[in-house]
């Protein structure tokens, strides 16, 4: 017990404090969907709180994957001719309200949190699923705590009396763990597929992301994530009809970055928990591929699973 109890006793307002001191940015739900995946661009973020201004109050998030699931919708519920389907896509950017639109996705309920809720309540919602928890004080957003904010936290930050708490949870091999514990079946589109259609399987399947496979000899080549989205504004829909890592790379680049995207992943028989949070920091992504020693896909591991295996890992030590 003494060598959880600090960690225990954690509350919200602890982890708050240690986030870096930015601006939280938040989306009036009558904005225009054109308007906030730009404000999403420039900060460099993938939600945002929506705030009513009527009441002053926040009413919920919008995230990347509902504009996904706003595209898809929108794209395929129209039958005429594709040049038409990219001015209705890039009209309806430019009518469609934020408040219409927020937990499109089925992904981001509203479930606020205050600032001295514990540690352990946060962690079971993210095990549950949940992407983002907004963090209240005096019924205002001070904070939006993401899963990649709490990993960061528990993984890349000082801990103090828990630095060693995790030692033994790192030193676990990946076989070991999975073969007791399902992990997420990978959902592929081959590279030749078009962006519009490996999002709306993003959308269809609940999914964040897609693997991508090569269309010579079907071995994974990329990624696909509803991140990706934030790239195409304004004259950009046409990009839409592009395969997959052409839209993608279009993507990135229209949002800055220079790099090409890396493929994260780890081998089942001689990785370790340990390694695998190393490759997750080290390339800040919310999910990593579980590779056999052919380079074969064996599964997925996404940030929520991880927090499933956390929580587990903890309740026990908790005991």
């Amino acid at each position: 017990m003494s060598s959880i109890r600090p960690l225990d006793n954690l509350t919200l307002s602890q982890i708050v404090a240690s986030l870096s001191s930015r601006q939280i940015i938040s989306l009036n739900k009558t904005l225009s969907l054109k308007e906030a995946l730009l404000v999403l661009a420039s900060n460099h973020i993938l939600s945002a709180p929506v705030y009513d201004e009527q009441t002053n109050s926040c009413i919920g998030l919008i995230d990347v994957l509902d504009c996904a699931t706003f595209t898809s919708q929108t794209y395929f519920n129209n039958t005429d001719q594709s040049q038409f389907k990219n001015y209705l896509l890039q009209f309806s950017f430019d009518v469609e309200e934020v408040g219409s639109v927020m937990n499109m996705s089925g992904k981001n309920p509203y479930i606020p949190m205050n600032s001295s809720d514990s540690f352990m309540k946060l962690l079971a919602e993210f095990a549950n699923g949940i992407h983002r928890i907004p963090i209240l004080e005096n019924n205002k957003v001070v904070a939006v705590c993401s899963q990649m904010t709490l990993f960061q936290y528990l993984f890349k930050l000082d801990l103090g009396d828990n630095s060693a708490l995790f030692d033994e949870f790192k030193s676990m091999s990946l076989k070991t763990v999975l073969s007791s514990k399902p992990f997420s079946q990978v959902i592929n589109v081959k590279e030749s597929q078009l962006a519009i259609d490996a999002i709306k399987v993003i959308s269809d399947k609940g999914l964040s992301a897609v693997g991508v496979l090569s269309d010579k000899d079907d071995k994974l080549i990329g990624c696909l994530s509803a991140s990706d989205l934030q790239g195409f504004i304004d004259e950009d829909y046409h990009h839409l009809a592009s395969p997959v890592l052409e839209f993608q790379r279009m993507s990135r680049e229209k949002n800055g970055s220079t790099s090409a995207p890396s493929l994260v992943f780890c081998k089942i028989e001689n990785h370790t928990i340990g390694d695998m949070i190393q490759r997750l920091l080290q390339d800040r992504v919310h999910r990593i591929f579980i590779m056999n020693d052919d380079m074969e896909v064996m599964g997925l591991l996404s940030l929520t699973d991880i927090f499933r295996l956390v929580y587990d890992y903890l309740q026990q030590k908790l005991q």
